[in-house]
């Protein structure tokens, strides 16, 4: 069964499903891809226009 039909249909069964290290797994999933793009040389996103423009 579908996480969210029980979650309609048994609403009083606990949550036990938790974020591990809530505050930081999120932040750091928005955090590294920004840093990921911003981080190559001027050089590596020509070479990625081009092999984009293919």
């Amino acid at each position: 069964m579908r996480p969210g039909r029980v979650r309609y249909r048994r609403p009083e069964l606990p949550h036990t499903f938790r974020t591990p290290w809530m505050p930081f797994v999120p932040v750091l999933g928005v955090v590294a891809p920004i840093w990921l793009i911003t981080c190559p040389q001027w050089q590596t996103w020509v070479r990625f226009a081009v092999w984009a423009g293919r």
